[in-house]
Formats: structure tokens, C-alpha cells, sequence
């Protein structure tokens, strides 16, 4: 035959047998050619690697086919026997035959040549006797669903099956990216999703620490150590005293910090605690010295810390004080604060800064820019109430000199977000930031950053940021930890209020650390 059809072809060839398989049975007979001459087969992968006839037997009363898989080509440690094909005879030549499977997820054919001159019986322990082609016998992954029921019913729905949601759930068909590849998946999912209808399905464990919904502030994570798949985080101690208590647990350890300050190998960040109280902090610049030539020389006046005001007619800063965009005006709802600064201030009221626009509003306190305040190993303070959607807060290491420059921390209503970012002279670049619920338009806060400098790196700063509700018997508080490298000024900065949208200011404190 000049061009032979295909199953002609493998009839007089090892196929469908691998190249590398030797055809011998177990009592060293080769396997005829022609007997099988295609075939398919697909099995689960966790049923083996390398699948293979492992008994064969043609006569004129009698034909069948086993198909075994292992996962050792050598080996018959894992031999499983997964499907058999005993066709009725006469056997068809050229015709598929389908296997019958011996276990769920296999399926395949077997398609016989000329068998009429055929006689033979033979066993194959192993895929290097007579394995088959790997294109045509291959392993695969099992769907994570392999049939749907009814709940409480035994029989599988078969042909085409139909989902409706009901009630609150939805059954939509949506693209999903999975194992990173996109396929279309059924997305069972809430169709409303406020806070009403998502109240009707937290259960009894109400609270979740990461939507911060917790009655008490929960640990997260302790550094790198994050919790498993159920939440848990397993805390071995060694050397020390474990008193549970109600809501945690308290350690003990018999030593005190004479015997810490005696390890050089503790690591201690900020001022070194071994020493009786932290330095002090450095006097502040000089006022520079008078111009002979200046008829009317600039009037500074020296910072003393705790420095600050509290908002009222006398004491509210001009537009003169670096105040872009928007207005300053006074109104009367002055919070009932334990206030640190104290002033004479005959008629205390809150600064109203913003408008319903989207104006950027930033004001800074000190109006002789050749006069800063101290930038590092401070904490700045103040006290808020927001009465618009957009964010508002501190302003922290103000640059006028540098394009007007600053960090902020900031807490955004709109977004439920605490933000501690970088304007760059066009933009509020987030740093860090955490999902706050906390954050309501019409309810006072009270936000607080410490900028310390790191003990062992000159370039660094570090950021500790809280944000709490004022108010009585209300005891929500969040903390934002950042270091940050860039962009930190040394010791040249000033600070105040920024605001983009309405909101209400009752002081503001700048102390030292």
C-alpha cells in the first residue's frame, strides 16, 4: 500500500504502545501488532501517572482489554486497575469500543484491528511493558463540583440544571480569575449589600477584626505571624508566667529592666529606655539677628512646648497664615474638651474651614516662614468633627519653601478610611491606610500622630497615628503604624489643619517626645 489509512498503518506497528515501552509480557512473549490500534483514555490524577494494558486476551470465543494506571513506570507498588472493554463478538474492526470503568472519573475507547487470525493471552505488570502514548492516555484535575443535588436528596440532577436565587441571594454568571486564568464561574452572592441586609447574616460571631466591627480592638497579628485558615495564631511562650484573663492573657517574666539593659542583644527603637529618662529634646533654633538695613524688621516670637491654641475670635489666624482656598469662619458648637491650652478667650468657638466645593484648605500657625516649628520626636494633636463627605485632618512637616509640601493623616467619611499620605504639590499620595467604620459626618474625633525619629537610622521617621470618637463612653480607637525613609524633613517644617470639604476644628496642640 502506497498510502495507508491510519488504523492500517498502526496495524503493522507497536501503536498505541509508548516508544519506550519493551511489548513483553510477564513470561517474556511480545504483544502481537494490530490487536488494539487507537485508543483514549482520561483518568483522575490522583488515581496515578502512567496508564497501561495490563491484560489482553483474544481468541475466537473470547476478547477483553484491561487498563491499569501507576504511578511508577517500573514499579507495581500503586497498580490500579481502572477500566476493561469485552466487546461482543464478532469484534468490528475499525470501531470504537467504549471502557468500562471501574471507579468514577474514567472514561475512553479502545478500537480493534483484524483479530481473526489472532491468538493470545498475556499479562503486563508494569507501563514499561506496555504503556500507552501519554497523548493517548492522560491524567486530569477533577472540578471542584462534580454534581449537584438537592439538599437532603440523594439522586444527582442530571442534563440541564437550572439555579434561581431566592430571597436575599442572587445567581449571577461572571468572569473570575482562578489559578490565574479568567473562566466563567456562578457567582452566589447577597443582593443587597447595606448594612441592613448584611446585619441579617453575621450570626452570632458578629464581629469581624478586619471590617473592625469587634467590640474590642483585636489583634491582627503579631509582626509577621498572621492568623491560619480558621483565624488562629498559635503562641508558644518559654520562660514566663500565663495568667488568662477574661478577654486575653497576661505574661510574666521574672526580670527587670537591670537585667534587660544587661543584654546588648535586645534590640531598642527610639530613645534607649536603659537610661533613666529620654534625652531632652534640643533648644530650639535661635531667632535669626536683626537686618540693619530692614526699617522694619520681621517680629518673631520664640515657640514654647506645649505649643497650640484653641479656636476663638481673638486668637483665629488671618489669611496672611498660609490659608489657600476656601475660608475660616467661627461658629458656636464648642465641644465640652478637656483642652491642654489655655487662653483668655471670652466667647470659645469651633474653626469652621472648608466649603462644599472641592477646594484644598490648609492652614498653618506660624507666619514667618523664617521660624519653624520642631518636626521630629513631636506629637501633633487636634480635635474634629466632620460635616461634609471629604477627608479632613492634620497637617504634619509643612514645606512653603519646597512647593508646599506636607504629610497629612486624615480621615475620609466617604471611604470609611484613616489615610496617612504625601502631598507632593499636586497630590495626596496614601501611604498607609485602614478601613475605619468609625469615621461618621457629625460626630467628634480626636486624631493623634507621633513622629519619632528611628534610633538607628537617621533618614527614617516613624509614624504612629490614632484616631478615637469623642465622645463619653465611647471608646472606638485605631491605630496607623508607618515607617517612612523619603521626604522627611530635618527639623524644618511647620504644622496645622488640612481639609478638603466641610469640617469643624476645636484645637490644635504641638508637644515634644
Amino acid at each position: 500500500m502506497q498510502q495507508p489509512a491510519f488504523y492500517n498503518l498502526n496495524a503493522s506497528r507497536g501503536y498505541p504502545l509508548d516508544d519506550t515501552a519493551s511489548g513483553l509480557t510477564d513470561d517474556g512473549r511480545t504483544i502481537p501488532t494490530g490487536i488494539i490500534v487507537d485508543a483514549q483514555i482520561r483518568f483522575p490524577a490522583a488515581v496515578g501517572t502512567y496508564a497501561f494494558l495490563s491484560a489482553v486476551h483474544v481468541s475466537s470465543r473470547h476478547v477483553s482489554v484491561i487498563v491499569s494506571v501507576n504511578t511508577s513506570r517500573t514499579g507495581q507498588e500503586a497498580l490500579r486497575p481502572v477500566g476493561y472493554v469485552t466487546p461482543a463478538l464478532p469484534v468490528l474492526e475499525g470501531v470504537p469500543y467504549r471502557i468500562t470503568p471501574t471507579q468514577s472519573g474514567i472514561a475512553g475507547w479502545v478500537v480493534f484491528g483484524r483479530l481473526q487470525d489472532i491468538d493470545f493471552n498475556g499479562r503486563f505488570s508494569t507501563p514499561a511493558q506496555s504503556g500507552l502514548l501519554p497523548r493517548l492516555a492522560r491524567s486530569y484535575t477533577p472540578p471542584p463540583v462534580t454534581s449537584v443535588a438537592k439538599y437532603l436528596d440523594t439522586r444527582l440532577l442530571e442534563g440541564v440544571v437550572n439555579l434561581q436565587g431566592e430571597d436575599d441571594i442572587e445567581i449571577v454568571a461572571e468572569p473570575r480569575t482562578i489559578d490565574g486564568h479568567v473562566r466563567n464561574a456562578l457567582v452566589f452572592r447577597l443582593g443587597e449589600t447595606d448594612a441592613a441586609a448584611l446585619s441579617k447574616y453575621v450570626g452570632t460571631c458578629g464581629g469581624r477584626p478586619e471590617s473592625y466591627t469587634c467590640e474590642t480592638p483585636a489583634v491582627e497579628n503579631f509582626g509577621d505571624a498572621i492568623p491560619d485558615e480558621d483565624g488562629n495564631i498559635e503562641l508558644v511562650y518559654t520562660g514566663l508566667e500565663v495568667t488568662d484573663l477574661p478577654h486575653g492573657q497576661l505574661l510574666h517574666a521574672d526580670i527587670d529592666m537591670q537585667d534587660v539593659c544587661a543584654k546588648p542583644d535586645i534590640p531598642l527603637t527610639g530613645y534607649n529606655r536603659c537610661v533613666e529618662s529620654p534625652p531632652p529634646p534640643p533648644d530650639p533654633d535661635p531667632p535669626p539677628a536683626p537686618d540693619p538695613d530692614d526699617p522694619d524688621p520681621p517680629v518673631v516670637t520664640p515657640v514654647t512646648y506645649p505649643y497650640g491654641l484653641r479656636f476663638y475670635a481673638a486668637g483665629l489666624p488671618s489669611d496672611e497664615d498660609y490659608l489657600t482656598g476656601g475660608s475660616v469662619t467661627l461658629v458656636d458648637d464648642m465641644p465640652e474638651l478637656p483642652l491642654p491650652i489655655t487662653a483668655a478667650a471670652p466667647n470659645p468657638r469651633v474653626a469652621n474651614i472648608g466649603s462644599d466645593d472641592d477646594d484644598l484648605n490648609v492652614i498653618n500657625y506660624i507666619a514667618d516662614y523664617d521660624f519653624f516649628l520642631r518636626t521630629r520626636n513631636v506629637k501633633v494633636e487636634c480635635v474634629l468633627k466632620f460635616m461634609g463627605a471629604g477627608p479632613a485632618g492634620l497637617m504634619l512637616d509643612l514645606r512653603p519653601r519646597t512647593g508646599r509640601r506636607y504629610f497629612t493623616f486624615r480621615g475620609n467619611p466617604t471611604t470609611k478610611r484613616l489615610e496617612l499620605g504625601w502631598f507632593d504639590g499636586i497630590r495626596v499620595n496614601v501611604l498607609s491606610s485602614i478601613a475605619s467604620p468609625m469615621l461618621e459626618v457629625g460626630t467628634w474625633f480626636k486624631m493623634t500622630v507621633t513622629v519619632r525619629q528611628n534610633a538607628d537610622r537617621t533618614d527614617w521617621v516613624n509614624f504612629m497615628c490614632i484616631c478615637s470618637r469623642f465622645e463619653p463612653g465611647v471608646a472606638t480607637t485605631q491605630v496607623l503604624r508607618l515607617n517612612q525613609q523619603a521626604n522627611y524633613s530635618q527639623d524644618e517644617g511647620t504644622f496645622g489643619i488640612a481639609a478638603r470639604g466641610r469640617v469643624r476644628y476645636a484645637y490644635l496642640l504641638l508637644d515634644v517626645q
